[in-house]
């Protein structure tokens, strides 16, 4: 959850070259035991690989939520990072599309630039009316009250040892 600690980012600048090397392609499965497709992991790198620079996020439209602020929430006494949401106005739509996140998850870095983790698929509750939660190849969005939507992280370019579509990432960390 976005609202659990808010930490202070100040600049914006570029992330990482493409490196999959530290991606989530073997293991797929969340705490749940939910599981995505390979297929549908690389649908989203490949989608998704041109925002690795965060630059060019901010050039297709994408923006940072909270001035690109970092999250974080306390599981167990640890400190486990969400990172920065860059969000897609237009992806706003009440539709999950597996090509179109509604955000970016950014690690922010000590030099200010962003290393792409991940991304989020969201629907604001007053835009799904079905009784059942909205989901992404069969995993149910979760209910998060405080934000007023359902919502999914899915971590393609972050190795998530909680599972790929855990809330949070103990890989990631908030400068």
């Amino acid at each position: 959850m976005r609202t659990t600690l808010l930490l202070a980012l100040t600049s914006l600048t570029t992330a990482c070259a493409l490196d999959t090397s530290s991606t989530q392609s073997e293991v797929n499965v969340n705490t749940k035991n939910e599981v995505l497709s390979k297929e549908l992991i690389k649908s989203i790198q490949k989608r998704t690989q041109d925002y690795r620079k965060a630059e060019n996020a901010i050039a297709d439209g994408w923006i940072p939520y909270a001035d690109g602020e970092c999250f974080a929430e306390e599981e167990d006494g640890e400190l486990h990072a969400v990172g920065a949401f860059f969000d897609y106005p237009d992806a706003i739509d009440g539709v999950i599309d597996p090509l179109q996140p509604e955000s970016l998850l950014y690690e922010p870095q000590a030099d200010g630039s962003f290393e792409l983790t991940g991304v989020e698929y969201w629907v604001p509750f007053d835009l799904w009316t079905d009784a059942n939660p909205p989901t992404l190849e069969g995993v149910p969005l979760n209910y998060e009250e405080d934000m007023g939507m359902w919502g999914l992280h899915v971590w393609v370019w972050r190795e998530n040892p909680e599972g790929i579509t855990a809330e949070s990432n103990p890989n990631v960390h908030c400068p």
